[in-house]
């Protein structure tokens, strides 16, 4: 029978964390002179490798301040990821803390633009300023 060692939630949520500085590193490595044809391009996050080429066409399609603000919204859609994973109570482990977030994010970024990306991140920090409001009238 194989051994699952559990983790305990805060520890679970630093390797998730850890995991999500690492994604947005990867994102924010494409400043290649890889151009794209027919559109902007979009993130396929089918494997390691095809995510990586694909980021950094994205990125190399990207103005200074467009990769820095694309940068940021796959930085708020890991927390967003992250949080998401530690409310719904998920059984995360040292051994699948990697898979978990990246399965997670691949819902959320894979076959998107950046612009698209950018837009859901708005929409999770209009969503987390809601609720902020909404806690903070409640006092």
């Amino acid at each position: 029978m194989p051994v699952v060692k559990t983790v305990k939630k805060g520890e679970a949520m630093k390797k998730l964390l850890l995991l999500a500085v690492c994604a947005v590193f990867v994102f924010g490595l494409g400043c290649s002179k890889l151009g794209s044809l027919g559109g902007a391009p979009k993130l396929d996050m089918t494997n390691e490798t095809t995510m990586k080429t694909s980021a950094e066409k994205m990125m190399a399609s990207l103005s200074k301040d467009k990769q820095q603000e694309f940068s940021q919204a796959v930085a708020t859609i890991a927390v967003h990821v992250m949080i998401s994973a530690h409310m719904d109570k998920k059984d995360i482990t040292q051994d699948n803390a990697q898979e978990v977030l990246m399965q997670n994010l691949k819902t959320y970024l894979d076959g998107k633009t950046a612009d698209q990306i950018i837009e859901q991140a708005k929409q999770f920090q209009s969503e987390v300023e809601a609720f902020s409001k909404n806690a903070s009238m409640k006092k």
